[in-house]
């Protein structure tokens, strides 16, 4: 992901660490649809895209106090967007993966369960069979 620089990117990060909204609101626009359109293209999706961008631009606001320190405020972005969007997807399989381990839990168990039925049932029918004529 390219992303096109502001000209004014210095200042502009310069007046959002001083807490300015509306210089933050500048940055967001210039930058929202080009890390939108990467992360869409890593998730797949555009519910968890806004999420992703959403959380990407709220770390931005909460830390810009340290915007000041970054030289290319582009390469920053980039290297944000990537790292959170790669930990969404790790959750995301980490999840997965402890979905199916647990559907094959309960599959296991109620396998044995059924087992163990079958078990009872003909414990009783073996029994009937052995119990005198009168008993059956």
């Amino acid at each position: 992901m390219a992303l096109q620089r502001k000209p004014n990117e210095a200042e502009l990060l310069e007046r959002i660490a001083r807490g300015e909204e509306l210089a933050f609101s500048e940055l967001f626009y210039a930058y929202y649809n080009q890390v939108s359109e990467f992360v869409q293209l890593l998730t797949h999706s555009e519910v968890i895209t806004a999420e992703i961008v959403q959380d990407v631009f709220t770390k931005i606001w909460v830390d810009r106090a340290s915007l000041v320190t970054i030289r290319r405020f582009d390469a920053y972005l980039f290297v944000l967007t990537r790292n959170h969007t790669l930990n969404h997807i790790r959750r995301v399989a980490a999840e997965r993966k402890r979905k199916d381990e647990y559907i094959r839990h309960v599959e296991a168990d109620l396998n044995s369960r059924e087992t163990e039925r079958e078990a009872y049932f003909q414990l009783i029918d073996r029994a009937v069979q052995l119990s005198p004529p009168q008993q059956q």
